[in-house]
């Protein structure tokens, strides 16, 4: 075995010495004479040098040692066992894979099984052999492809204006993935040439870097996949041509899902949660579909805006056991009552005093705050004006639930719904850290949750019930509760 440079190793002079750039890191060498160190070292390494004979201490070590670390050197066999990879596939290897080696030889050791018709098949065929690989075709009737090596298989399908190819998996696994994604998708007509090339080619790519232990090619050389975790889709447009890499939650393999999963723009349940063209002050919000939710944050803003787009009619969610916290809060204010406190309960609550004064005076509303305790250690504060219910909180303490009722109606106030969205970042969704300083008289001091919600549901007649949601809802962490005399 020899060690050489990868490919695409390059490095550039600085006016101290050189800067080293490869495939994943990059680190720079500074001192008298490393530009002439390193090309001599680049000259030696292009070709392939036994790894024993790199020097382990002194500057030519030391460069190699770095080179080492930053994964830059690549071992590469002085004779292959069998035909040697094209060359232009070897640079490729060299270039990725961590044994350019074993990678050919799982390649090479059995044709890759193409199954389907028309030119997405074709365009596969041929992106195949360009690597080099055998390919036995076997022509079948439907509008994809599948191919098939090595244990692993990938889908494909493409109409006249869209085309996709799934995430590596079992057969099984993946002609599933295919004909949802085809559905979610809308894929229609017969498939342009261009565009099956590139789904075409695309498929072929996936399937060589799974055979070979390559990185999925959706997710670059540090992290196949997406950050939810989940087996990504590529979809490709015709006008704009165009492609990308979406994340998708399967039903038919082990995937893990997140929020951006969930509200995918091509291929999520739920439409994309965004900011749009709503205000961002004095609260941050986003809207997902028709439901718009509100945070101490934007991150937070995104979270209510999914949670409040999952719930359904007479059911509360919320992110793991943050539903219970709303569910419970929503039935204490679904019931009413409670005996008024006065004014002077809240008023002297600084956050309760700066969100009165953004709903009275930055708004101009005539607003009213009713605040009551509804049990011992249970407090329903509710803003109203002539037209109605503009916000509403349920904490522990008449401080805190006055501000955040204020807080909900400033909150709708700016965009112009009532009543106002529940603002996460209250007790119903508690932070381990307040994303705020102590000193921060914008929002209240977070709620001792764990006895706010014992305290609510000891007085309760009937309490919230879990309630079932949708596979994808709950692998991005999202809970239920339907509240007491909802019915399915």
């Amino acid at each position: 075995m020899l060690l050489r440079l990868r490919p695409v190793v390059h490095a550039s002079p600085t006016a101290t010495g050189v800067l080293v750039r490869g495939w994943r890191s990059s680190f720079a060498v500074e001192g008298g004479g490393v530009a002439t160190l390193w090309d001599r070292v680049a000259t030696a390494l292009a070709t392939g040098v036994p790894a024993e004979a790199l020097p382990d201490t002194g500057p030519v070590g030391a460069l190699v040692a770095q080179l080492r670390a930053h994964d830059m050197l690549v071992p590469i066999p002085t004779r292959w066992d069998g035909p040697p990879p094209p060359e232009d596939v070897l640079a490729w290897l060299e270039s990725v894979a961590a044994d350019p080696a074993l990678a050919w030889r799982r390649l090479s050791a059995e044709p890759v099984a193409v199954r389907g018709s028309g030119l997405l098949a074709a365009a596969a065929v041929r992106a195949l052999r360009n690597v080099g690989i055998g390919v036995e075709v076997s022509i079948s009737a439907g509008d994809g492809v599948l191919l098939s090596a090595g244990g692993v298989a990938v889908a494909a399908g493409c109409g006249d204006r869209t085309g996709f190819a799934v995430a590596p998996g079992g057969e099984g696994a993946v002609e599933a993935d295919a004909a949802d994604v085809a559905r979610r998708l809308g894929i229609v007509g017969e498939p342009a040439e261009v565009l099956a090339a590139l789904v075409g080619s695309a498929a072929a790519h996936r399937l060589v870097c799974a055979v070979a232990g390559l990185p999925d090619p959706s997710g670059g050389p540090e992290r196949p996949g997406r950050e939810s975790g989940g087996p990504s889709v590529f979809v490709a447009d015709l006008d704009p041509l165009r492609a990308e890499y979406h994340p998708w939650f399967s039903r038919h393999r082990e995937s893990v899902g997140g929020l951006d999963t969930l509200c995918d723009a091509r291929l999520g349940d739920l439409a994309p949660v965004e900011p749009d063209d709503l205000p961002q002050l004095p609260v941050p919000v986003a809207r997902c579909g028709a439901a718009i939710g509100a945070g101490v944050e934007p991150g937070r803003a995104r979270v209510a805006a999914v949670t409040a787009a999952v719930a359904g009619p007479g059911v509360v969610a919320g992110i793991a056991d943050d539903a219970e916290g709303l569910a419970l809060r929503t039935a204490v204010h679904t019931l009413g009552g409670g005996t008024p406190l006065p004014a002077s309960a809240w008023s002297g609550d600084p956050a309760a005093r700066r969100w009165w004064k953004t709903v009275t005076l930055r708004f101009g509303v005539p607003a009213t705050m009713t605040v009551s305790e509804w049990a011992p250690g249970v407090v329903h504060a509710v803003v109203r004006d002539d037209a109605g219910l503009l916000g509403w909180a349920v904490e522990s303490t008449p401080g805190a639930a006055a501000a955040w009722a204020a807080a909900s109606a400033a909150a709708g106030c700016q965009v112009g719904v009532r009543p106002g969205p529940l603002l996460t970042g209250s007790g119903a969704t508690p932070p381990q850290a307040p994303p705020w300083p102590a000193e921060d008289f914008r929002w209240p001091a977070p709620t001792d949750e764990p006895a706010f919600r014992a305290a609510a549901r000891a007085a309760l007649p009937d309490l919230p019930t879990p309630t079932p949601l949708s596979a994808a809802a709950r692998a991005a962490g999202i809970t239920a509760f339907r509240l007491p005399g909802a019915h399915p």
